[in-house]
């Protein structure tokens, strides 16, 4: 990448370092069907009727992770509500706005 952006420095305006994408390495496909899912719940001794307390408190967790550790690195946090959303031209605009 250096290389590129050393040949191409006068067309370069700025750059954009960071995650765009999470990778979970290891799998959850078994998640996916029915079975899977009660083995996973068997497994964390978690109740079907319970399940919707657990679901809540890990998305919880997990988004205020993901919260906590975008302020540490100081990245704007955005949400946005539709999958047809170009993340590309956002991504644009927010880094037109920091500088």
């Amino acid at each position: 990448m250096n290389l590129f952006i050393q040949q191409n420095q006068k067309k370069v305006t700025g750059i954009l370092s960071g995650f765009d994408r999470l990778i979970f390495k290891g799998t959850l496909r078994y998640l996916q069907h029915t079975p899977g899912m009660m083995e996973f719940l068997y497994t964390k001794d978690i109740l079907l009727k319970n399940f919707g307390p657990f679901a809540e408190k890990i998305t919880k967790e997990l988004r205020e992770a993901s919260k906590s550790e975008a302020i540490i690195q100081g990245r704007p946090i955005k949400y946005i509500s539709s999958s047809m959303a170009r993340k590309d031209l956002i991504a644009k605009e927010i880094a037109r706005m920091a500088r």
